[in-house]
């Protein structure tokens, strides 16, 4: 399939809510913005992993343009940069399922994007975003803690016991947190946490045991 073939017919579908172009070649940042502009109003669900040649340029369009967008998938596109979140936070407040597989996005950036913008997202994705870490863990925390259900911190190295424990304890909501590939979290997380309800997902024979009772006080 191509993106550059398929715009005329999208275009013709001016109630489309749900669009899922993930890995369609030819999908360009001009494709996506002309999308924005025609459908922005009605669409509620937009799919665009490994759309590899899609840059901020692309997410600048949806985030003017889409204001009710609910469900969002970024997966697997090494040309975004923090620039593309910071216009999401602008934009797309409505946002209740954000995924960033592997984004080369700071903790900075995305911390800022959930403190403008999170306090309705029940599942975000940041599996393989090398630089997330506590800042994102503590602005979930204090702002989508009402809100979150699912949380995808795999392959995140830089995340701790501590910033892990303050998300378990501050979101009640939470029910299912993964954690492949996070050798470095100990049982010191998994014993000291008070969420009864939540699954962890990923937590194998590899984490370190550690005993002890963490405390949230210097988050």
């Amino acid at each position: 399939m191509d993106g550059l073939k398929l715009l005329p017919i999208l275009l013709q579908m001016p109630c489309l809510k749900k669009l899922l172009l993930s890995g369609v070649g030819g999908v360009k940042d001009e494709v996506v913005s002309e999308l924005a502009v025609v459908l922005g109003s009605t669409l509620e669900e937009l799919h665009l992993a490994d759309c590899r040649l899609l840059t901020n340029a692309a997410v600048v369009g949806v985030a003017a343009c889409c204001l009710g967008l609910k469900v969002l998938d970024l997966d697997m596109l090494p040309l975004l940069s923090d620039m593309a979140i910071s216009c999401l936070a602008d934009g797309c407040r409505s946002l209740r399922v954000l995924s960033l597989k592997r984004a080369k996005l700071s903790d900075e950036a995305v911390a800022a994007f959930i403190t403008a913008s999170g306090s309705s997202l029940c599942e975000i994705s940041l599996n393989s975003v090398q630089q997330a870490g506590d800042n994102t863990l503590v602005a979930l925390a204090k702002h989508s803690r009402m809100s979150l259900e699912v949380l995808d911190m795999s392959w995140c190295r830089s995340v701790t016991d501590h910033g892990l424990g303050f998300v378990a304890d501050s979101c009640p909501l939470l029910r299912e947190l993964r954690l492949f590939g996070c050798t470095q979290v100990t049982r010191f997380f998994m014993d000291g946490h008070s969420n009864s309800s939540l699954e962890v997902i990923g937590f194998g024979r590899e984490n370190i045991t550690s005993p002890g009772h963490w405390s949230n006080s210097g988050l």
